[in-house]
């Protein structure tokens, strides 16, 4: 079972996965094939559908570690933000 059964996805988040599985899809291509054909020579459907729920559950965490990093760097830049103390 993966983990969209106990909550949803927006378009955007679900738009920002698929760009970063086709990423590692890329990036990995040969690690990539060699998994689909081994599970496909051994006939394991249901490993297969697990390695590929590890795949979106792996870029999905990568969107997330982004998204918190970028807002993380952008709270750093906030012009409104000014301490009661001096530097």
């Amino acid at each position: 079972m993966n983990r969209n059964q106990h909550r949803l996805l927006n378009d955007i988040q679900i738009a920002d996965i698929t760009s970063q599985v086709a990423y590692d899809l890329v990036k990995y291509k040969n690690e990539t094939a060699e998994v689909l054909m081994d599970h496909y020579l051994r006939g394991d459907a249901e490993g297969l559908l697990a390695i590929i729920s590890e795949w979106i559950e792996v870029a999905e965490d990568e969107t997330i570690r982004q998204l918190n990093t970028d807002l993380m760097e952008d709270s750093f830049n906030d012009d409104s933000f000014s301490p009661s103390y001096d530097f």
